[in-house]
């Protein structure tokens, strides 16, 4: 009977960790297809980016199945674009989180401030692949509520953008 329940518990707790597994976004590859990315993750909103049917953005409340480095966003936006996935933004709820997020991203990246204010601070990365966009806010403004934020895309995603917003300034 102990044999048979103690069986019974590592099947479960197998099939939890199956289930569990993580998908660390700072390793992303971003010619993966969307669907790759979004396998056993459930609840994903699917929208069109400026209404346009190559320019996709998912939904995900994660519940910790998406990672970026050792941070778990509760809400991510993955970005699409061709099929192929093409980048990834979420809100940072926590100032220390935010200052691993930080922290991972000046290892691995030349960060520069972009611009700064008494409301936090503005850091940019750009080269030949991607575009980061890293925004942070002090320990006080996440006790008042706010939120720092992190944006990848690739380089073809962010000139897509680019001209689409070119095309609503216009329009206006």
């Amino acid at each position: 009977m102990k044999q048979l329940l103690l069986t019974t518990l590592m099947w479960l707790f197998s099939l939890t960790t199956f289930a569990q597994q993580k998908m660390n976004l700072a390793k992303l590859l971003f010619d993966e297809a969307p669907a790759k990315v979004l396998q056993g993750i459930a609840n994903v909103r699917e929208g069109k980016m400026y209404d346009l049917t190559n320019m996709i953005s998912y939904g995900i409340d994660s519940k910790g199945a998406l990672l970026f480095d050792r941070y778990a966003p509760p809400h991510i936006e993955l970005l699409a674009y061709n099929d192929k996935v093409a980048g990834f933004a979420f809100r940072i709820l926590s100032y220390s989180a935010q200052q691993e997020i930080k922290d991972y991203l000046e290892d691995h990246y030349a960060l520069k401030l972009a611009d700064s204010s008494h409301l936090g601070k503005q850091y940019g990365y750009t080269d030949s692949q991607v575009t980061i966009n890293f925004q942070t806010v002090p320990e006080a403004g996440f006790r008042q509520g706010r939120n720092g934020y992190l944006d990848v895309k690739t380089k073809t995603l962010t000139k897509a953008i680019a001209i689409q917003e070119e095309r609503i300034k216009k329009a206006h």
